[in-house]
């Protein structure tokens, strides 16, 4: 997936994020968290480093918390994390 790609798939998130109106403020900070990851992430060129396997495990634990109560905003979040797999990310 390209990097164009994946923008469009977080923009899609964020959608998704507005349109999520029941969660609590600890929910809220996380998804934020891992939103501003990703954005940083696709700002920036060159070498992985190893804090992007952390995001990629925030991803995992989001989708876990996410899976039962907001299924469309897990959608969204599996997503993003296929399309940083797919980018080797």
């Amino acid at each position: 997936m390209n990097k164009h790609h994946l923008q469009g798939v977080l923009q899609d998130l964020n959608a998704e994020l507005e349109r999520t109106e029941v969660l609590n403020e600890d929910e809220k900070a996380l998804l934020r968290h891992v939103n501003e990851d990703v954005e940083r992430l696709l700002a920036r060129t060159g070498d992985t480093p190893q804090h992007e396997e952390s995001l990629g495990d925030r991803l995992q634990e989001s989708i876990a918390l996410f899976e039962t109560s907001h299924p469309s905003l897990t959608v969204a979040m599996q997503r993003v994390l296929d399309g940083l797999s797919q980018s080797g990310i």
